[in-house]
């Protein structure tokens, strides 16, 4: 990800402080009707949230494993298998960003898993150099520089230019390999456990908004919060992910080195989808959407509809990314703009959350 990433962060509106704790409220129209909020953040909780996490922690444990069967038999086929397990950690990861708060921020998790650039000079220095690489050794690197998480792992096994062969690795290289690979499955376990009823149960903080054992003052804060969250993901792709490298080059393309940026882009979006109509995977039930229709069925609509469009529009630029910022700019920039609306919309929606809840 871009070191810029933008944050959801809690915000306590002065409107919000004078409901009470768990309220729910109606409209500023003149309407009397009240919206019940509390099935919306009582399904995206458990089963779009946890979901999601529970996913990105069972794909770590299975990429660990590969990686570990590549470094026990550094083979062609191993490789490959290893490299789809990173992919398929990949997705899960992408699709919580419409939720980045609580304690993937409070224990610096983001950041961990997910800086983007990394710093090829740091890593090959490490690669040069004589430290034991170990889990610890990798753990306490510099987030900054991204020497750790998802794409220090993409970059060790695809290579610079994403045509590494298993018969090129150092034994460093490898020895790298498994230690980030281990750090990245501790940091998804500990992400699904900090959220997990089991663990530390932050879920409670959603389903429980405005009661006693929420850090949100009340539903509508924690309703605000999500939509705030949804906001941040689309102005980071497109203005951050997409934007970024048509300005400053293709070492800004987040997950170049294995050619899936544009899987990248489209979870995020999905993320969005996720948590707006409150389905993930086999998981259905109230989202967003089900508040915004009440309030605005015509915006609800235009809602979904943008986040069809948007995704559609980045899986429409041709081939790999990082070319089609050089050759096909035009078809980038109507992605950036389909994802940038779909950002003005959700805003938008947000001000009547803010208003009418």
């Amino acid at each position: 990800m871009n070191l810029l990433k933008h944050k959801a962060i809690v915000c306590l509106s002065a409107f919000g402080l004078l409901l009470m704790a768990g309220c729910d409220s109606s409209d500023e129209s003149g309407s009397d009707k009240v919206i019940d909020l509390a099935p919306t953040l009582a399904n995206i909780g458990p089963n779009v949230i946890v979901a999601t996490y529970a996913d990105l922690a069972n794909e770590a444990a299975g990429l660990l494993t590969s990686v570990e069967a590549l470094a026990a038999g550094t083979t062609d086929p191993n490789l490959r298998t290893a490299r789809s397990a990173w992919v398929a950690t990949r997705a899960p990861w992408e699709a919580s960003e419409g939720f980045l708060f609580g304690p993937v921020d409070q224990y610096g998790l983001d950041p961990s898993l997910d800086t983007w650039p990394v710093d090829e000079v740091i890593i090959q220095s490490i690669l040069d150099g004589s430290d034991d690489i170990t889990e610890d050794y990798v753990a306490n690197q510099d987030v900054d520089s991204g020497l750790k998480g998802f794409h220090v792992i993409e970059f060790l096994m695809y290579g610079k230019d994403g045509d590494k062969s298993a018969a090129s690795f150092s034994q460093r290289e490898l020895e790298y390999l498994v230690a980030a690979a281990r750090v990245l499955d501790a940091d998804a376990s500990l992400l699904h456990s900090s959220w997990s009823p089991s663990g530390e149960n932050f879920l409670v903080n959603v389903t429980d908004a405005g009661g006693s054992n929420s850090q949100f003052v009340s539903r509508k804060d924690a309703v605000l919060t999500l939509s705030d969250a949804l906001i941040g993901i689309a102005d980071e792709v497109g203005a951050g992910k997409m934007q970024g490298p048509l300005d400053e080059g293709v070492v800004q393309v987040e997950s170049r080195f294995s050619g899936n940026s544009k899987n990248d882009f489209q979870n995020n979006i999905r993320s969005i989808r996720n948590i707006y109509l409150g389905d993930y995977g086999s998981n259905t039930g109230t989202g967003l959407t089900d508040i915004a229709n009440q309030l605005d069925s015509a915006l609800d609509a235009k809602v979904q509809n943008e986040i069809t469009v948007a995704i559609d529009a980045i899986g429409a630029i041709p081939g790999a990314f990082r070319e089609a910022i050089a050759t096909d700019r035009a078809s980038v920039e109507t992605a950036i703009d389909a994802v940038l609306n779909l950002k003005t919309t959700l805003e938008q929606l947000n001000a009547r959350f803010e208003s009418d809840l």
